[in-house]
This record gives structure tokens, sequence and C-alpha cells, in this order.
């Protein structure tokens, strides 16, 4: 898996947003930020403008980002109907 893809799908599922409300807080277009998260497209290719704006709206800080130091290590997240899930299978977490 890429770096953006890793970094941004589990940001934004730690803070329990949507794909919608990212690219609305980053102000892009839904379809491209749908292409860095699967990795179709990488960040780094983007404008520093668009690059700063997806990594604000997702409270990531830009430096730390392009020097690869984000590592999120849960693999739990919480969904949208409060049951936590599994990162990688996307399957609800019995509890």
């Amino acid at each position: 898996m890429s770096y953006d893809r890793y970094v941004l799908k589990k940001r934004r599922k730690q803070l329990g947003l949507t794909l919608q409300a990212v690219a609305d807080k980053a102000g892009i277009d839904i379809k491209q930020y749908q292409r860095f998260e699967s990795g179709e497209r990488e960040l780094a290719s983007a404008s520093f403008a668009t690059s700063v704006q997806v990594l604000n709206a997702l409270e990531l800080d830009p430096v730390k980002y392009a020097a690869g130091e984000y590592e999120i290590k849960e693999l739990i997240y919480r969904g949208h109907d409060n049951r936590l899930y599994n990162y990688d299978t996307d399957e609800p977490i019995e509890t």
C-alpha cells in the first residue's frame, strides 16, 4: 500500500470523515481526493496548495507528511454508526 493511500485513508477513518467531507474541507472535487486516497495519484504530484489543503483537512502536518514521518498505528477505527471496525478488512469488531 502506498504511503499516501495508507496515511490518508487511515487518518480519514480516524477522524470519522467521509471522502466527501475531506474533499469539501480541502476545497477540491471528491474524485480528485479519491485518486489520492486510492493511490491512483500521489499527493506530491498535486500543486503545493492542493497538497496542503488536503493535509490540513486531515489535520496532518505537511512537513512531517513530506518527510514520511506519519505512521498511523491504530488498526481500528470508529465508523459513523459508532461501531469499531478493523482498518484492513473494514469488518466490524465485536465488543
